[in-house]
């Protein structure tokens, strides 16, 4: 982000809406996603909905052409990950029976990815720009999406329970699409955020170190909740990282040097680490059930995710990056409520 509002010199609040233009990509896959299988078979969807991922980087190097181009290149690049989120995330549930030790195995791959961009970026960023290192990441989904072509996988048949959508009516997946919309809300305006957050309290040397570490933490953490998944139960260890990452957030905004921050951020990491898997994998009746339940979910967390960090550029050109990051914190206190909700219905 620091990068682009170099290149293209832009505000706070159009790079908020750029961020929003990538969840508003990710909700549209929540929609077509589940649906477009049924029509093309699975393989040729994920092929076409992954590719636009890397259609929307190349976008990002071309958009001096227009400022329009930047908000779609992040669109598209949100649309091919929400596509592949939605697509990982209910075969792994269907394989394992909704395995909560599976599901952060497959998204500590995501953490491992995160982990290695930014220090790649910088790497790449120091010596040739930018620009290159989006080129090496369009070389490289041209080889996965090769990968992926040669893959071999089932095609789904549309029939009448694909289109089911009795699981809306349902209270208890309502509460578990809230969980996630507040908790992708707080993650995409963490993330999106924390680098230009810490460069605002002139933590300039640090930001990318501190945006790697977390990712590092986080992918740690989902490794230990794999690892221990069969030990504790679901909703209570929802609830728990909640409360968790509400308070070190909290923390993290009240910090005034880099060691307390660090402090923060990897407490923070390590809350986090297992919310987004775990409430997906408490939602594995409804994934292995309906088809467009897990795309549903996909869905409500990218509202979210187009909302906050949205919000955050827009609270922060009104009154300072301190204000924005504040509004984060909201969106924590509620995914509280909602957990606390998940783990009551538990018991009627």
């Amino acid at each position: 982000m620091p990068d682009l509002k170099a290149a293209y010199n832009f505000t706070d609040t159009f790079g908020g809406l750029m961020l929003a233009g990538h969840s508003i990509g990710v909700l549209t896959a929540g929609l077509i996603s589940g649906v477009l299988p049924l029509y093309l078979g699975n393989k040729k969807s994920i092929l076409i909905l992954f590719a636009m991922a890397f259609i929307g980087a190349f976008l990002l190097i071309i958009s001096n052409w227009s400022s329009l181009l930047l908000i779609l290149g992040f669109a598209l690049i949100g649309l091919g990950r929400g596509s592949l989120l939605n697509f990982n995330t209910r075969t792994v549930n269907i394989l394992t029976n909704g395995s909560a030790a599976a599901a952060n195995i497959l998204h500590s791959m995501f953490a491992m990815g995160a982990i290695a961009a930014p220090i790649l970026f910088y790497l790449v960023n120091k010596i040739s720009g930018w620009r290159v290192w989006l080129v090496i990441i369009i070389f490289l989904g041209i080889a996965a999406l090769y990968r992926l072509f040669k893959a071999n996988m089932p095609n789904y048949k549309a029939s009448s329970k694909n289109y089911d959508l009795s699981f809306l009516r349902d209270k208890k997946f309502l509460i578990k699409a809230g969980m996630i919309f507040f908790y992708i809300c707080a993650e995409y305006a963490l993330l999106g955020w924390l680098v230009t957050y810490m460069n605002y309290k002139n933590f300039l040397n640090s930001s990318q170190f501190v945006s790697s570490m977390l990712w590092v933490v986080i992918f740690a953490g989902r490794l230990l909740c794999a690892a221990f998944a069969s030990k504790f139960k679901v909703k209570n260890f929802i609830l728990i990282a909640s409360i968790g990452s509400s308070l070190f957030f909290a923390g993290l905004l009240l910090s005034e040097n880099i060691s307390s921050v660090f402090i923060c951020v990897a407490c923070l990491g390590l809350s986090m680490a297992g919310l987004a898997p775990m409430i997906y994998a408490d939602a594995n009746y409804y994934s292995i059930n309906y088809q467009l339940a897990n795309g549903t979910l996909v869905f409500a967390s990218a509202i979210g995710g187009a909302i906050m960090p949205f919000a955050v550029g827009v609270m922060a050109d009104l009154g300072g990056f301190n204000y924005g990051m504040a509004a984060i914190l909201f969106a924590f206190v509620l995914l509280i409520i909602f957990a606390a909700l998940n783990l009551i219905l538990d018991h009627e």
